[in-house]
């Protein structure tokens, strides 16, 4: 198999930069080649046809057809120009009552198909008082605007996500992403799992509390005395 590569573009004057972007091109040059050769010999030993049923009609045998071309390919050209940056912040408080320490840090990526920014907050109160105690926080947070995913008919999804988990002395307190498309705005749990989203002029909802008025059409459902339904 023929494998055409281009070498990355160094704009960084840095060394430190440079290496940042050395390192987000091969992230993303490997997984470039490893979706163009995994599996190649069985997609080798692929039947297909109207009466193998392998392809199917419709937005499905789209997508399996990109992937069989994919896992055949006898020349794959993978390129990719990217720029990579970190930015890092620092404060730090201190009284007879103890220290604060707040450290703070974004690593911005940005390539042809999407623009992502990490963040990290990480604060660590150290009090000098025995009735108070100590506390470490950290969030991680991230901002990523393009590319996002793939149909299954192989078509691309653009759009907007935002991420974040906090971890405030060892325990999760919130892991949790929302995602947002021309078409559809998602909430996620730290499962993967969606639980809510709004998509064609309705809003689907794994569970709901009112905690004042709901208003159905005419009908207006109070919740301040007990459960009343009100003719509008």
């Amino acid at each position: 198999m023929a494998v055409s590569l281009r070498y990355p573009k160094i704009t960084a004057t840095g060394e430190r930069e440079q290496l940042a972007q050395i390192k987000s091109y091969l992230f993303g040059l490997v997984g470039e080649l490893q979706a163009a050769l995994d599996g190649r010999d069985q997609g080798d030993a692929i039947e297909y046809g109207p009466d193998r049923g392998s392809l199917a009609d419709g937005a499905k045998a789209l997508g399996e057809l990109k992937s069989l071309i994919i896992r055949s390919a006898d020349i794959v050209d993978a390129y990719t120009d990217q720029i990579a940056h970190r930015l890092e912040g620092a404060y730090v408080a201190q009284s007879a009552f103890g220290t604060y320490t707040e450290k703070t840090a974004q690593e911005l990526t940005a390539n042809a198909t999407a623009l992502e920014s990490v963040f990290s907050h990480v604060s660590t109160l150290d009090a000098a008082l025995d009735s108070v105690q100590s506390r470490l926080t950290r969030s991680d947070a991230y901002i990523r605007s393009g590319l996002l995913c793939y149909r299954e008919d192989g078509s691309a999804v653009y759009g907007l996500e935002v991420g974040q988990r906090t971890v405030i002395e060892g325990e999760e307190v919130f892991d949790k992403y929302a995602r947002f498309t021309a078409e559809r705005l998602s909430f996620y749990d730290r499962n993967g799992s969606e639980v809510a989203y709004i998509s064609d002029y309705k809003l689907y909802i794994t569970s709901a509390q009112v905690s004042g008025t709901l208003t159905l059409g005419s009908y207006a459902i109070e919740t301040a005395d007990g459960l009343a339904f009100r003719w509008q």
